[in-house]
């Protein structure tokens, strides 16, 4: 006796895949990783940019925020090389750093890497943080009095150490913390009327970043 057509049918099925089709479904995965990989490591990786930045910016505001309420940066004045020792001095204090360079950034091995923005400022001191960001001291100033007038403390931060690019806008960020309000006027740009306690950037590419890291 036969087997029945319907049967005939289910064996054939059974019997599994060509040649030819295996490698046509291998060709088709193929095409799909090489779309998909890159995008799922480009995310991967945007995200942990935008996490150690936030949690970098995060804990600095902290400490300067804490600095203002106990008024540690009083000894401002209009120079900044007094100016930057007081900053420098409660902010290496106060800091969670794996390492701290009071003085010197790059000589004392916390920010050698290339700053896209021009040379380091010299004789600035730095950190190194657990999540291998960067950071170097870009000066703080007072415009006339602080407490009248205004201050500011400018740092850059890159967040993952020396790896490349080392390009403003990627992996580096110019952030200002304003530490005593700042007076209204044109001539100061994005610095205009902010408040004690606020951070700003003040270059295109580093504003740039700054929104696709805070944002949703």
């Amino acid at each position: 006796m036969g087997i029945p057509r319907t049967s005939k049918a289910i064996s054939r099925g059974l019997a599994g895949l060509t040649l030819a089709e295996l490698l046509l479904a291998l060709l088709i995965l193929g095409v799909i990783a090489t779309f998909t990989i890159p995008k799922v490591l480009t995310a991967q990786h945007d995200s942990q940019k935008k996490a150690v930045f936030r949690e970098t910016i995060s804990a600095l505001y902290q400490v300067y925020y804490q600095g203002i309420l106990e008024n540690a940066f009083s000894g401002m004045s209009v120079a900044p090389a007094p100016s930057s020792v007081i900053v420098q001095t409660w902010l290496n204090s106060k800091i969670n750093a794996i390492k701290i360079c009071p003085t010197d950034a790059d000589g004392e091995g916390c920010f050698t890497q290339p700053y896209d923005g021009g040379p380091l400022v010299d004789d600035q001191g730095g950190f190194l943080l657990a999540s291998k960001a960067n950071i170097v001291h870009g000066g703080s100033l007072c415009y006339g009095a602080c407490q009248t007038a205004g201050g500011i403390s400018i740092l850059m931060i890159d967040y993952n150490g020396a790896a490349d690019p080392n390009l403003m806008g990627e992996d580096q960020l110019v952030v200002v913390f304003v530490l005593y309000d700042m007076p209204v006027d044109g001539s100061l740009g994005e610095l205009s009327g902010r408040k004690a306690g606020t951070a700003v950037t003040m270059d295109a590419e580093s504003q740039q970043l700054w929104n696709e890291i805070f944002s949703n």
